[in-house]
């Protein structure tokens, strides 16, 4: 039976209810999957994603 860390320890996968949630504004897209024991929000992991980073401006350093 494989077993999943929350904050209330390693449960059964089988106990456990999977949702996923996806946001996406200008520059981000965000999924997140939400770990449910009996409805109590038990563990959540986040993916997110960068659309554009931001811009280096500035010179390269030159040697010798």
């Amino acid at each position: 039976m494989a077993l999943v860390d929350t904050i209330k320890g390693p449960i059964e996968r089988d106990l456990l209810t999977v949702e996923e949630c996806i946001t996406e504004d200008d520059n981000t897209r965000c999924i997140a999957t939400e770990w449910r024991l009996e409805g109590e929000l038990v563990k959540r992991d986040v993916h997110v994603i960068v659309k554009r980073g931001l811009a280096a401006g500035g010179q390269q350093a030159q040697l010798g």
